[in-house]
């Protein structure tokens, strides 16, 4: 990482210290906890895991500090990254195609979020699937890498909750004047919807997942762009997403990709808290 974080992030990029507190194990206190155990004759003797005991929170805490994540808008540039995102998380039949992707990079870019690790070539993230496509975002150290770990990506709909004709790729969209102005983005609604969220499959259960979806909505709330937020989860997902703000408004009558979805919904108004 640059030796100044924050002074060298690029425009738009923001760190997310926020979310995931910028104090590692060892500031908090945390690093002297099981560090010693007595053995037989009763003698101090040092742990092997420091982080032994430690809650499960703190500890996905600290693997995500570790990471430096910082959030940013996509562009079509990243577009790679973004398929080779979806392409892991996701079988055949329920990931973002390609098409999709740069269909909504390209109308409605600003609805679109990536969270990102800077990693150097020794660094584990090397590894990950988006690897290979990310690019150098620090012109004082080409030699790291920009690489994505999360996205979502967003449109805008009429409807208060999220529609198969929002779901669709028009045809001719990228034709000026021949695309259907309801399929798809709709680019004076109020109501943005996130189709797609990802997070490799290697940096799950780390809070990934919560931080970029939070991160999303502060943007949108603060920007005053949105009216309300809507998506599309199974049941299983349904306590992840109220834990991010969202209400369960019951069964959704979208039936693309196997149907027996769940609407959920977030209004912006006054009671809405800033923090989200």
């Amino acid at each position: 990482m640059p030796r100044d974080f924050r002074s060298s992030l690029p425009e738009g990029v923001l760190p997310l210290t926020s979310h995931l507190g910028s104090r590692p194990l060892k500031a908090l206190g945390l690093n002297d906890i099981n560090e010693s155990s007595k053995d037989d004759s009763g003698v101090d003797k040092p742990s092997e895991d420091p982080t032994e005991g430690l809650p499960e929170s703190l500890l996905k805490a600290n693997e995500r500090n570790n990471l430096h994540p910082y959030v940013r808008p996509l562009t079509l540039a990243d577009v790679d990254s973004c398929v080779k995102l979806e392409t892991a998380a996701f079988s055949e039949n329920e990931r973002t195609p390609r098409d999709k992707i740069v269909y909504r990079l390209t109308k409605c870019p600003e609805l679109s979020l990536g969270l990102f690790t800077t990693a150097g070539p020794d660094s584990a993230a090397r590894q990950a699937a988006t690897s290979e496509a990310g690019k150098s975002e620090f012109s004082e150290q080409p030699e790291k890498k920009a690489v994505l770990l999360a996205h979502a990506l967003g449109a805008r709909l009429n409807s208060p909750v999220v529609t198969d004709e929002s779901m669709m790729l028009p045809p001719n969209w990228d034709t000026p004047g021949q695309e259907d102005s309801q399929i798809g983005h709709i680019s004076e609604a109020r109501t943005v919807a996130i189709h797609a969220l990802a997070v490799l499959p290697e940096y799950q259960r780390k809070g990934l997942g919560k931080v970029i979806v939070k991160s999303y909505v502060q943007r949108m709330q603060h920007s005053g762009a949105a009216d309300r937020m809507a998506l599309l989860c199974r049941d299983h997902l349904i306590p992840f997403y109220e834990s991010c703000g969202f209400k369960n408004s019951g069964r959704s009558e979208a039936q693309k990709y196997g149907g027996n979805w769940n609407d959920m919904t977030l209004e912006f108004d006054s009671s809405t808290p800033s923090s989200v």
